[in-house]
């Protein structure tokens, strides 16, 4: 009986330490009524701004397609400048 207590007492002790401490309310941090003036200010410049900017939006068409992530091209190689070749061995060339 003594064990049944202990196991009953920690699966409460667990329980209790586990709940939350504070209410799950995200109504009370919304910002308040400062933020309200400064909310619909940044509504209306939003709304004004894609309004003002739709007509560029049409005339310059879909934009280009994305190249992706593809490596670069190889550079062209020029190879040694023509001091560092070897002298052939024996005589030159008639």
């Amino acid at each position: 009986m003594t064990r049944k207590r202990i196991m009953v007492a920690c699966v409460v002790a667990i329980a209790v330490a586990s709940a939350p401490l504070t209410p799950a309310l995200a109504w009370r941090h919304h910002g308040g009524p400062f933020l309200l003036p400064f909310a619909i200010g940044a509504a209306v410049l939003g709304t004004a701004a894609a309004i003002a900017t739709a007509p560029f939006a049409a005339i310059a068409g879909p934009p280009a397609p994305y190249p992706g992530y593809a490596y670069a091209p190889a550079p062209y190689y020029y190879g040694p400048p023509p001091g560092y070749y070897y002298a052939p061995y024996g005589p030159p060339p008639r």
